[in-house]
């Protein structure tokens, strides 16, 4: 039973990804007990790759099917799927340029990686088996297999699911631009506000643990009068208070105390303030709070 594989030579990184793949069928098929054997032909603009399998028992024609739809799967996820994501952004969003485009490429990756589509809500490899179905019917009906007409004119579901994560990779996109915008806008506004504070600390004890000190390490009073521990229990949010009470004093150097680098707060406040804030390699401070594992 002969199966055959085409595409265009034009694209050499297509085509040797094609052939790379198809080389490990004769493998999975000595573990069917199925001898193999990869043909390749040059016919004019194309190359046609045909996969020779001889069978022992009809029965082995199934899995034969299933491995070569498997391998071609994982072949145009790895090769295509790039493609048809900017594609799919050209085609919906002709308003975008080429770096906007490798920005919202950037965050559809993104969403595979949290499967945050139903289409999509499985591991890579499981993505593939997606696309290997509908390939292991095709399979069934013709033993031809265009590589690139299959592509442009069988994967309607697939395409549709790459549409939606792209409408939702914009929005992030769209929410990313006026954050960096709104960032800065923020550090316009520090650049050109006079310093009323040489040094200030930023002690940071867990989720929602702030404190302002002084050089001193006095607690920093603020303008309605109280501590920003005080008034962040009755804040409706200490972020905000942090970063308004931070870009009002305008200090020349803020040290961080943290073992919570990653939260957002930490890194607004990194983009904000840039060199000015610096972060505590070790001190008394920083010892008593890891010590109360807090």
């Amino acid at each position: 039973m002969d199966f055959t594989i085409s595409i265009p030579q034009a694209n050499a990184y297509q085509t040797t990804g094609l052939f790379h793949h198809l080389m490990q069928l004769p493998d999975r098929m000595e573990k069917l007990d199925v001898p193999c054997e990869i043909v390749e032909k040059s016919v004019a603009d194309r190359y046609f790759y045909t996969i020779q399998c001889r069978l022992k028992r009809r029965s082995q024609e199934r899995e034969v099917r299933r491995a070569i739809s498997e391998e071609i799967a994982r072949y145009m996820c790895t090769y295509f799927e790039e493609d048809l994501i900017k594609n799919a952004i050209q085609k919906h969003y002709p308003q975008y340029y080429d770096r906007e485009i490798e920005q919202i490429k950037v965050h559809t990756n993104r969403l595979f990686q949290k499967n945050t589509h139903t289409y999509f809500r499985t591991p890579y490899n499981k993505r593939s088996e997606r696309l290997a179905k509908p390939i292991f019917h095709f399979l069934r009906e013709s033993k031809l297999l265009a590589v690139d007409g299959y592509v442009c004119f069988r994967l309607e579901h697939y395409r549709i699911a790459l549409a939606k994560c792209v409408h939702d990779a914009v929005d992030q996109f769209l929410l990313d631009q006026e954050y960096q915008d709104f960032i800065s806008l923020l550090k316009y506004f520090v650049s050109v506000q006079g310093s009323k504070m040489d040094m200030v600390h930023i002690m940071h004890r867990g989720v929602k643990e702030f404190e302002l000190v002084d050089e001193q390490g006095k607690a920093l009073q603020l303008n309605d009068g109280g501590t920003l521990q005080e008034i962040v229990e009755h804040s409706f949010s200490h972020e905000d208070l942090i970063v308004s009470t931070l870009l009002t004093i305008a200090p020349e150097k803020i040290v961080l105390h943290s073992k919570f680098a990653e939260e957002n707060i930490i890194r607004t406040l990194t983009q904000i303030f840039e060199s000015r804030l610096v972060k505590c390699k070790g001190c008394n401070a920083c010892e008593t709070a890891e010590t109360l594992d807090l």
